[in-house]
C-alpha cells in the first residue's frame, strides 16, 4: 500500500493510500493508530456503496484463542489477501466484480485485571 495523496478535510489533512497490485498491506506495526484511522474512513466509505442485496460477511470481535490458532488464521488472512491482490484486475475490468476489503487482526496487550469469581 503506497500514499497517493494528502488533502483537506473537515478541518484536517487526509491521506488517501492506494494499494500497488500483488502487494497486500500484511504487518504495519510502526502506526497502527493512524493506519487504522485511515481504514476506518475507507471502510465508512466503501460501507456506504455497499451493493444492498450482495452476500458479503461482516467479523468482529476480541477473542482468546492459542497462540498456534492465532498464528494459523493469521498465516490463512494473509494467503487470502495475497489471492486476492494476485486475482485484481482494473477497474470495471469485463466480468468482474468491485469489492470492499477491509482486514485488520492483530494481539492485544490487555490491562484489564481478570474478574473476580
Amino acid at each position: 500500500m503506497g500514499a497517493a495523496e494528502e488533502r483537506n478535510r473537515r478541518g484536517g489533512r487526509e491521506r488517501r493510500y492506494r494499494t500497488v497490485r500483488g502487494t497486500p498491506l500484511s504487518d504495519q506495526g510502526d502506526d497502527g493508530a493512524l493506519l487504522a484511522q485511515a481504514l476506518a474512513s475507507t471502510l465508512r466509505e466503501r460501507a456506504a456503496r455497499r451493493a444492498p442485496r450482495g452476500p458479503g460477511v461482516t467479523v468482529d470481535g476480541e477473542l482468546w484463542v492459542a497462540p498456534q490458532v492465532w498464528q494459523e488464521v493469521r498465516r490463512r488472512l494473509v494467503e487470502l489477501a495475497e489471492e486476492l491482490h494476485r486475482a485484481a484486475q482494473p477497474p470495471h475490468a469485463a466480468d468482474t466484480v468491485a469489492l470492499g476489503v477491509t482486514v485488520m487482526a492483530f494481539p492485544l496487550l490487555d490491562a484489564r485485571p481478570l474478574p473476580k469469581p
